[in-house]
């Protein structure tokens, strides 16, 4: 009919109703009406008669539209978007339909299209046993551990019988505007909100002239008109039987306590305190907690917060920055495994050692020890100045890469390089260069060379072969040197047989340690 009326919006109403007639009609002065009855056997309505002339103008409300018809007008649109804004149904019903709805309609009928599709509260409660069994069945060998809050398990010191914590949204609610904002102005608008909401409060408690707060006041009355059904037995000195049909409660007034627990969970009497309070003829203001009582809310609010001055005028004070780089890694926890996608050699579980000193318990920044890199070559120096030798610029020297290093000398490292050079008749090594001799006797009376075409003269210095080596699966080993001529460096001589793991070790550790190893 709306849709025949050119989409325009009649004021209908029924002017009868019952479960086999209707009978619609118009606004006052239009001879609009419509008469349909139920057919018999069926679940079918048949229009009987009609008048389908109008006279009268738009009208975008609509009397006959209630919060079922809209529940299923929009439970596609619920169900596709269960978060749909109350805004998006108002502007789809004046799109669609051409009306007019309340916010207020418009979230009655998007909560009752949720409760058709996903079921009410009270009946998911019910079924929170049967999706655990569920969940043990789905996944064997895993534990569920069901928790519900009740009122039932909660304490009587807080006088608080809420379930929900409408105390941290109200909070919330307050801040919602300033939470973007930086550290400082943040803490800032929260302090004026609190002073100008405590100042309040103490004017307002000022002009108030009872004992129980007027909220609290209103639910003590409403009590009070439910308390006459319940009817009071005195058992002795404060001690009281409510009976109502067949439902009985204890109360001792004494003690402040009903076996219904509403009053020690709240501190207001509940139904049956107060039935036996009236039973009595006592003053019920004297059974509320103190806590909703006048002097109470007056000592809540007499702190003051005092009026701050500007960022212009605060007194700067030594304080050291907190602030550093955000930390994005999540902490594991102890039953966690590691990450295992990492691509460098672990070192947990081993030893760290200064790389200065060689010693642990302390880095290389925290070593008081000097520097063994800046001593090697000064004490170097000082040496060739006492023996009185300076180097030759008319022959070239050859030097491997690993003497070009300083060295730390220790006992344990001589004694392995020792055992090393004892050992080279027997296992071949790398091919070393050969230093410089100390005395100048040597230098100005060279002795002639060896008949052995592959030991070299003492006192002499390799020279690099023009030609190139052929690699062989066997090499020489070195020549042995004379007694009166000492090396003044050292080359480190490394096994051709070493695992793996001990070459990912030098690659780290400086060629100074490498003894340790």
């Amino acid at each position: 009919m709306l849709q025949g009326r050119n989409s325009r919006t009649l004021g209908l109403r029924y002017a009868k109703l019952d479960l086999v007639r209707v009978r619609a009609a118009c606004q006052p002065g239009c001879p609009f009406w419509l008469c349909a009855a139920k057919m018999s056997e069926e679940e079918t309505w048949q229009l009987r008669s009609m008048n389908l002339k109008h006279t009268c103008g738009q009208s975008h409300r609509v009397g006959i539209m209630h919060t079922g018809w809209l529940s299923r007008e929009f439970k596609k649109k619920v169900e596709h978007n269960p978060k749909v804004k109350i805004k998006d149904l108002v502007k789809k019903a004046q799109r669609k339909w051409n009306l007019t709805v309340t916010k207020s309609m418009a979230a009655r009928s998007r909560q009752a299209a949720l409760d058709e599709i996903q079921g009410t509260y009270q009946k998911q409660y019910k079924r929170i046993a049967d999706y655990c069994s569920e969940l043990l069945r789905a996944n064997p060998g895993s534990s569920v551990t069901l928790k519900v809050q009740s009122r039932s398990r909660f304490n009587f010191h807080s006088k608080c019988d809420t379930l929900v914590n409408n105390m941290c949204e109200s909070f919330n609610c307050a801040i919602v505007k300033s939470r973007e904002k930086p550290i400082v102005t943040i803490l800032e608008d929260i302090r004026v909100y609190l002073m100008s909401r405590w100042a309040v409060n103490r004017e307002l408690i000022k002009n108030f002239n009872g004992t129980v707060l007027p909220r609290i006041r209103e639910k003590i009355e409403r009590r009070s008109r439910s308390a006459g059904e319940w009817r009071s037995y005195w058992s002795a000195a404060q001690t009281y039987e409510v009976v109502n049909g067949l439902s009985k409660f204890a109360v001792d007034l004494s003690a402040h306590v009903c076996s219904c627990r509403k009053w020690q969970l709240s501190g207001i009497p509940c139904t049956h305190a107060i039935s036996c309070i009236n039973f009595k003829g006592l003053d019920i203001d004297a059974f509320v907690d103190d806590c909703y009582k006048k002097p109470t809310y007056v000592k809540c609010f007499d702190s003051v917060i005092n009026p701050l001055n500007g960022p212009d005028l605060w007194e700067k004070t030594n304080f050291d920055d907190p602030s550093h780089r955000p930390v994005k890694k999540r902490k594991r926890g102890p039953d966690e495994a590691l990450d295992s996608s990492r691509s460098h050699l672990s070192r947990k579980g081993q030893i760290q050692r200064c790389p200065n000193c060689g010693e642990s318990g302390h880095k290389r920044g925290g070593c008081k020890k000097p520097s063994l890199d800046a001593e090697q070559p000064r004490q170097a120096a000082v040496k060739r100045t006492k023996e009185g030798r300076k180097p030759s610029s008319g022959m070239p020297i050859t030097r491997s890469k690993a003497s070009s290093q300083p060295v730390m000398q220790s006992a344990s490292g001589g004694r392995r390089r020792s055992n090393r050079q004892d050992k080279s008749s027997s296992q071949p090594q790398p091919a070393t260069t050969s230093s410089r001799p100390k005395s100048t006797q040597s230098r100005s009376k060279p002795k002639p060379p060896s008949p052995r075409p592959n030991t070299p003269p003492a006192g002499t210095l390799h020279q690099r072969p023009k030609i190139k080596p052929i690699r062989s699966s066997i090499q020489q080993p070195p020549a042995p040197k004379e007694k009166d001529a000492s090396s003044s460096t050292f080359s480190h001589r490394i096994s051709l047989h070493v695992s793996p793991r001990k070459l990912r070790l030098m690659a780290k550790l400086p060629p100074r340690l490498w003894g340790k190893l």
